[in-house]
This record gives C-alpha cells, structure tokens and sequence, in this order.
C-alpha cells in the first residue's frame, strides 16, 4: 500500500501546485484549503505506515483524520458557494464546532478512552498498523460524516430544483465529491476491511475538483469577460462553450434579452427565438457578422466572438457581445 499512497500523496501535490500557479485569487480558496489538506493527509497515512512507537503512530493518526473531520464541512461550504446559498453565521458557526469536536477526539486518542478503548502499534509485519478496539464516541466521527452528506446533498437537490445556473452536470459531479469519501469510509467500517483506501478515494476527488473548478470558471461571466475588457458594465455578455451550451449572461444581457432567464446552465439551447438561431448558425458556419435585435426602443448590437484559454492556443468557448447601438443604427438610417 506504500506505493498507491505515495502515488496519491504524490498526486495531490502536484494538484495543488498546479492550482496555485494556474488559478489567481479569483478562485475560492477553499479549494486550495481542500488541495492542502488532502495532501496533508496522504502524507499521514505513509507516516503511519513506517511508525516505530504508539506516540508516533498517534500523531500520524491524527494527521489522516484531518481530512475526514474538516472536509465534509469544506465540501459542504464550497458547495453552497457555487450553489449560491449563503448559510447564517450560526449554522457556520455550529458546524465547525462539530468539526473541532469531532477533531478533539482523535487528539485525545491514547489519553482517554472516548475514541478507541485501547490502542497498540502491530510492528510484526513490513508496515507499522495500529491495533484499535472503538470506544463510545468514536461513532461521532462517523455520524457527522453522514451529517454533513446529508446537508450537502439537500442543498445540492434544493439548488438543481430551484436555481437554474446549477447545471445537471455541476449538481452529479458535486454528489460524486460528497460521496466518494464518506462511502468509503462507511464500506470499509462495515466490511472490517484491513486496507485504508480512503488516501485513494481523496486523490479521485481532487480530480473531480479540478474538473469541476475548470467547468465552474466558465459559469462565471464577470471572470471570463474580465480577460477581454478592461470595463465593461455597459456591455451584455452571453457565454457558451465549445458545444453552444449556456453557460451564462451577465444582468445587461439578461435585461436586454429576457429569453436568457428561461435557460438552464449547461444544456443546449431549445428556444427557437431569432437571436439563438443567429448565433447558431453563425458558429454552424463558422461566420460570424454583427446582427442586431430590438428592445424597446433601443437597437442592440450583436457581436459573436471566440474565448480561448490564457495561452491563446485552445478554444473554449464563444461569447455574444451585446452593446446598445440605438444612436448609431438611427444616424445610419438617416443617411
């Protein structure tokens, strides 16, 4: 097991390299804080593994379960950021509490009896493992895990019901996150496996972050426009990405074209109205000229153009730039 946990201790450093370079301030950092941790953690298990005394193992011991006390609850205030559900204070409040009491367990495992009953380090074989008979509280542990599942998974259900730039998509890959680790733990508790898998089960969640953290930037309209204007609050800006799925619009764009309330994040476009066939068949033909449509008595000018990555090699997506052109459009008509 040395090697699938050195690969994921390995991995998640590397991950959270990657991100520090790639990603400016703009990202969350709870995803930093999750890449830290789950680094962090790996790095535990291989601590536990060449052991050579009970204090030694303890304290790697703790290190590993860093991860399950405080993730659950990063998982669950990362999600709500994307979902755009703002907790009380209280309840923030309320959940870390249970994160440091469910930490302050493990700490004091070997000086009480409420995480393990009695614990010993088995040195007979290659890799040191600890010998743990539970004790009453240890169960807390399991139990807040569960917890914060469930109200993860509440408000990522509640979000994909009632709030349409929470894609299908975002809302599985999201469940998948909570899942991985907490059914791992569960499945290995129940079946007495002898192998901790649950270093394997961080690194395919770090993986699912990092696809999601990419999908995620794309849904933010401000940060993608950014790259291209300097200002732009007087523009309408419409995102799509290299499939012509919706990916967002900022509130000009929405005001000057109300049909864009009615899409959902991250699907293909089915309304037949005039402006999305344009655009359609600008991209179809690989053609693209400004067009304009009608909102009240301004005339909107339409500009569909191409986003790409920073490096300016791979195209993501396209964007409609929308701009009020009533002025110019009458003055041309006069002439």
């Amino acid at each position: 097991m040395i090697i699938i946990y050195g690969l994921s201790a390995t991995v998640s450093l590397l991950i959270l390299i990657t991100f520090l370079i790639l990603y400016d301030n703009k990202v969350s950092s709870i995803y930093a804080l999750i890449f830290s941790l789950v680094m962090i953690c790996n790095m535990g298990y291989i601590w536990l593994l060449n052991s050579t005394s009970l204090q030694e193992a303890l304290l790697a011991n703790l290190i590993c379960y860093i991860g399950g006390c405080f993730m659950p609850y990063l998982i669950l205030l990362l999600v709500c950021k994307i979902c755009e559900i703002k907790q009380k204070l209280w309840m923030v409040l309320i959940e870390f509490a249970i994160c440091m009491f469910s930490f302050y367990i493990v700490a004091t495992s070997g000086k009480n009896k409420m995480n393990y009953i009695s614990v010993s380090l088995d040195t007979s074989g290659k890799y040191a493992k600890l010998v743990k008979e539970y004790g009453a509280l240890h169960s807390f542990y399991t139990i807040s895990m569960v917890l914060f599942m469930t109200i993860t998974f509440a408000v990522i259900i509640r979000s994909y019901l009632t709030k349409r730039e929470v894609s299908f998509r975002t809302a599985i890959m999201l469940a998948s996150i909570c899942l991985i680790d907490v059914f791992t733990y569960v499945v290995e508790r129940a079946l007495g496996i002898p192998v901790d898998f649950i270093p394997v089960a961080y690194m395919i969640s770090e993986i699912f972050l990092v696809i999601l953290v990419n999908r995620i930037k794309m849904y933010d309209v401000s940060s993608v426009i950014s790259e291209y204007y300097s200002n732009a609050k007087e523009y309408g800006f419409v995102l799509f990405d290299k499939n012509m799925k919706y990916m967002g619009s900022n509130d000009v764009a929405e005001t000057w074209m109300p049909e864009l309330l009615t899409l959902q994040v991250d699907r293909k476009i089915d309304n037949k109205h005039s402006f999305f066939e344009t655009i359609k068949a600008q991209v179809d033909g690989n053609c693209y000229e400004d067009f304009t449509i009608t909102w009240k008595d301004k005339i909107i000018k339409n500009s569909v153009k191409t986003i790409y990555n920073k490096k300016k090699t791979i195209q993501i997506g396209y964007y409609v730039e929308m701009e009020d052109d009533t002025r110019n459009q009458k003055y041309i008509r006069l002439v």
